[in-house]
């Protein structure tokens, strides 16, 4: 630890920390869940546990959700049983953008539980632990209901109107070959997407995109994880487990790309390929556990772009216009299309 200390993160933290929340960073004084549960995994909930818990705690907002047959844990998840056809939960909150707004065009709040399983593995605080298998349940629960969508192109939106109505409808069969739709996760600016998305947030909310898809893999994967250990209602770990291995066939059926040797970006609003890589969702991928086959990672690491300073957060750039380097455009244009970001 005191080689530890004086490591220039735990330096930099001290000053990141805020009545005592984790900031997004310089010039952004708002608490992200995003920033927030990236930091607490890559050490922040080694080096500071207690911020961390209590930054998390703070990533949260309440949300009215139907009952939910396949969730049968009451302390989790409305109850076939309830007298009440909705009830009230708490969710891992989501963050907004400018150009694209908020839920359900931006659905990664599940990330909220790559955080809380870390810092858990950090602290081993098992209280906090029931807190976050509560809130990830409860989250997985919102998402199935409004943003899971179905087997590709515009017939998404009518499909889901139909399917997700009725929150008891998604069984095994339901969730088979479905994916989430919503913004990818990091990406949330037109920058990142290409010229007809732009400032069109419910288009992009009609995309299914690796990282978003890839977090509510961990999510599923980790509160079966934080339900088996907390020896929860197992008919729930089991459904969880379940929709993480079915979660996992779609993800690695309909985004894998055999001829590009890698995942695509994302699933467009017709059910094509955009076939550019995304840092972050190769990168979520090759972390995640249980998730990808020996060769696969072999062909993602021989085919995944690099450059000096390392892998881009996007490559190859999309054409959204050629501006001189003093322009301000320049940089809007730059600012998610191939940047070399740290937390990739």
């Amino acid at each position: 630890m005191d080689e530890l200390r004086n490591n220039i993160a735990y330096k930099d933290s001290d000053g990141n920390p805020t009545a005592p929340f984790f900031v997004a960073g310089a010039g952004w004084d708002q608490l992200w869940t995003r920033d927030t549960a990236y930091a607490v995994e890559l050490a922040a909930g080694l080096v500071r546990p207690e911020v961390s818990r209590q930054s998390l705690g703070t990533c949260t907002e309440d949300v009215v959700l139907k009952q939910h047959h396949d969730y049968s844990d009451g302390s989790t998840a409305a109850t076939a049983t309830s007298t009440s056809t909705s009830t009230t939960r708490t969710v891992w909150y989501q963050d907004k953008c400018g150009h694209f707004g908020g839920w359900p065009n931006l659905s990664d709040a599940i990330v909220g539980a790559r955080g809380a399983w870390h810092l858990y593995l950090y602290t081993g605080n098992s209280t906090f632990l029931e807190w976050a298998y509560e809130t990830t349940v409860n989250s997985l629960v919102r998402a199935e209901q409004q943003v899971l969508l179905g087997g590709g192109g515009d017939g998404d939106a009518a499909a889901n109107a139909t399917d997700n109505a009725n929150a008891n409808a998604i069984g095994d069969d339901g969730f088979r070959n479905r994916l989430f739709g919503g913004c990818s996760s990091f990406m949330e600016s037109n920058s990142g997407y290409p010229k007809h998305y732009s400032n069109h947030g419910d288009l992009v909310g009609k995309t299914k995109a690796l990282s978003t898809n890839m977090l509510y893999y961990n999510g599923y994967h980790y509160a079966y994880q934080m339900g088996t250990i907390l020896m929860e209602n197992s008919q729930t770990v089991a459904v969880l487990k379940q929709r993480s291995k079915a979660l996992k066939r779609s993800i690695r059926d309909r985004l894998w790309s055999e001829d590009q040797g890698s995942y695509a970006y994302f699933e467009d609003e017709d059910g094509n390929l955009m076939e550019h890589t995304e840092g972050l969702g190769v990168a979520l991928v090759l972390l995640s556990e249980d998730f990808e086959s020996a060769r696969r990672v072999k062909i993602l690491l021989e085919h995944t772009h690099r450059t000096a300073l390392g892998i881009p957060s996007l490559w190859p750039r999309f054409d959204l216009g050629d501006f001189p380097e003093n322009n301000d455009n320049h940089i809007a244009q730059r600012y998610h299309n191939g940047r070399i970001w740290p937390c990739e």
